[in-house]
């Protein structure tokens, strides 16, 4: 053993062996002839070494080696709960989540975040952090481990009544329901947002509500309601300067256009949505703009470049190893319409299973399914995918998305 004055201490395994023992710390620190506030600085960091005749006492109570006691090396640094609690802080005030969303290394935040969280921390930053978690969780389409991460971090803005942790625990339960096709649970939540963006740390997620409740007007039929509430998260972004955002609203915008059959307009927006986000290296938006532009360019008679950005869009997914049933709709689109119908179907296949939690892509799949084929003389197969997809819709509560198709049954 050293002979030194003093040794340093291993504060895990001091934590844990009162714990395992389930000591009382007034007791321990009794019992070795301290002062409970000297114990309390043992585990809590601030005091980092212990004295001989206190570690011996000190390992004589809990009944362990001596060794056990003192961190092995110098170069072992073990993180103190103030030391936690700091980094928790510099997490949440350096805004690492936006400094990490363009690579998407939602796995990395998701562990640097876990590796601050202990129980000393405030609510209000507890709160916080439990709203990264979600974050983290439905991006890596873990949906119930995000949903159980937003309800934690509302239950915990309601009780220190925190309107900044309650509202972005809003926001995270309107993309969940949004992604489950609870629409009018996904519209109130955005709405609520909306209507409370002073409580916003930024106005930036006043603007990802707009957008977020542009879509789902989408998702509900109401194109052109879904084009203005686009546009005025587009004028957010653009006074915040926010290229990343501004990536994914003109995104969303062409994929609005496309409804309507603006295939110019689409294409535009899928273009401008490419250059925003090569501009601050959002990896996942450059491979959308890419991949996203195929069927405007296809519509428009410009087949052997759709063809080129097809192949393109989907050799950048793969290299951010992302695979979505989404991804897949534009090479069923693009094989449909050039009459490869094993290449469709082979997608098709693909496409399915990772659509089984995500109901409006499972609808957009039937969609695509059933103009495929209708074309291929196969009505009956058609009708059956019309059907599932109404049945979505009738369930998700999309009345002009139920309506159109409706029509489309009585004609087929």
């Amino acid at each position: 053993m050293k002979t030194a004055e003093s040794f340093p201490i291993n504060i895990t395994f001091l934590e844990n062996r009162i714990c395992e023992l389930d000591l009382k710390q007034w007791w321990v620190a009794e019992n070795i002839g301290v002062d409970r506030k000297t114990l309390a600085r043992w585990l809590s960091g601030k005091v980092k070494n212990i004295k001989r005749d206190n570690l011996l006492a000190l390992a004589h109570t809990l009944e362990c080696e001596i060794d056990d006691l003192i961190l092995k090396s110098d170069t072992l640094v073990v993180s103190s709960r103030a030391e936690q609690s700091e980094a928790a802080k510099r997490i949440v005030e350096d805004k690492l989540l936006e400094i990490l969303t363009p690579s998407g290394d939602w796995p990395l935040l998701e562990s640097i975040v876990k590796s601050t969280m202990e129980p000393g921390l405030s609510k209000h930053l507890l709160g916080k952090l439990y709203n990264y978690l979600s974050i983290c969780s439905w991006r890596q389409d873990r949906l119930e481990k995000a949903f159980d991460y937003a309800m934690q971090a509302l239950e915990i803005g309601e009780k220190i009544n925190s309107p900044v942790v309650v509202y972005a625990a809003r926001s995270n339960l309107g993309i969940i329901h949004h992604y489950r096709a609870e629409l009018e649970k996904a519209r109130g939540h955005y709405l609520e947002c909306i209507d409370h963006d002073k409580y916003f740390e930024s106005p930036k997620i006043k603007g990802s509500s707009l957008s977020n409740l542009a879509m789902l007007y989408c998702d509900l039929g109401e194109y052109k309601l879904s084009i203005e509430t686009q546009k005025k998260s587009i004028e957010v972004f653009e006074t915040l300067g926010l290229p990343l955002n501004l990536s994914i609203a003109h995104c969303a915008m062409g994929l609005t256009l496309e409804q309507l059959g603006s295939w110019e307009q689409a294409l535009a927006e899928f273009v401008l949505s490419g250059e925003l986000a090569t501009s601050c290296g959002y990896k996942r938006g450059v491979a959308a703009g890419l991949l996203y532009r195929c069927t405007s360019l296809y519509h428009l008679d410009l087949k052997v470049e759709a063809l080129d950005y097809l192949g393109q869009g989907i050799a950048e997914y793969q290299k951010l190893n992302i695979e979505e049933a989404l991804n897949y709709s534009f090479g069923m689109k693009i094989y449909g319409l050039e009459g490869n119908s094993e290449k469709f179907d082979e997608l098709f296949v693909r496409a399915r299973p990772l659509a089984d939690d995500y109901p409006l892509e499972r609808a957009g799949l039937f969609k695509i399914a059933r103009i495929e084929y209708r074309k291929r003389g196969q009505n009956q197969k058609a009708r059956d995918y019309a059907l599932k997809e109404m049945e979505i819709y009738k369930e998700a509560g999309a009345v002009k998305r139920q309506r159109e198709l409706e029509i489309w049954l009585s004609k087929y």
